[in-house]
């Protein structure tokens, strides 16, 4: 699971790193950001406080043993997998109704809501590979006993 969401974030990163060169010259992750249409940038900013809890269970983990915080990581694993593909969704329906709305435009046009979807998913890929990673390196440690410490 580490790998693929790892896959996920570098493939959503680079759209994102394309689009950015190739039609919003000028334009970091961050105005990227700030652009955003409101849902879609509150997704992003879900995604981002999510690294809260995901830092704490994976300390946690860590330094308790083996198994006992697997279920939470997994859990906000996929819960931030399925928020930042909502926000992506999201951001391509805002897209498809305004050209549903005026007609067909250029590319050009519709690049900037196209880097909100990737960068969404982008934000979720990196924050499940973070959760899914720090499982799976808990899962190595060796069980730490309690009367070990």
């Amino acid at each position: 699971m580490p790998a693929a969401a790892a896959a996920g974030f570098v493939a959503s990163a680079s759209v994102v790193g394309w689009l950015s060169r190739t039609y919003l010259e000028g334009m970091s992750a961050g105005t990227i950001f700030s652009d955003a249409n409101i849902i879609t940038r509150l997704a992003m900013l879900v995604l981002l406080m999510a690294y809260l809890p995901i830092t704490g269970l994976a300390t946690a983990d860590l330094l308790t043993g083996r198994g006992l915080f697997r279920t939470p990581l997994t859990i906000l694993g996929f819960f931030t997998l399925v928020l930042g593909g909502l926000g992506a969704l999201y951001a391509i329906m805002i897209i498809q109704q305004a050209i549903a709305a005026v007609g067909p435009v250029p590319f050009a046009v519709t690049a900037s809501g196209y880097a909100e979807a990737a960068l969404s998913a982008a934000l979720g890929f990196a924050s499940a590979a973070f959760a899914f990673g720090a499982r799976a390196f808990g899962d190595r440690r060796p069980m730490v006993s309690v009367r070990e410490a």
